[in-house]
């Protein structure tokens, strides 16, 4: 089936366009600025949400950062009590009182055989904890 717009039927195409100004940096005709990036074999399209090219390259560079997971990277080099006291903060706006509390004494319960960072926890510590 063929869409046809009969209420406009001579206007120009509704097509958005964007054109190239750097790599992964498009600007469109309005002259807002795009991220176009591909990862993972998939094409990401992010509105920079400026008009100033200098503004645009810098938000490129955080939304590619982003999208790859480099911020996980510098997780590695805490230690798990750190490292779980985040994840406990960050999930408990989704978790009643209780589940909240058993997760607070879990992790107090095993900081002490993980006291190590993240990065540096090998199956030894796991059986030692076991």
């Amino acid at each position: 089936m063929i869409a046809v717009n009969r209420v406009r039927p001579f206007t120009q195409s509704r097509r958005f366009v964007l054109t190239k100004v750097g790599e992964t940096l498009y600007r469109s005709a309005v002259g807002s600025y795009f991220a176009v990036i591909k990862y993972q074999g998939k094409q990401h399209r992010h509105c920079l949400k400026t008009k100033d090219r200098e503004i645009a390259r810098k938000k490129l560079a955080e939304y590619r950062q982003q999208l790859q997971g480099h911020p996980a990277a510098d997780n590695a080099a805490l230690s798990f009590g750190q490292l779980s006291s985040q994840w406990l903060e960050a999930t408990r706006v989704y978790l009643k009182p209780s589940p909240v509390k058993r997760r607070e004494w879990l992790i107090a319960a095993l900081a002490p055989y993980f006291q190590t960072a993240v990065r540096n926890i090998t199956k030894a510590h796991v059986e030692q904890w076991a």
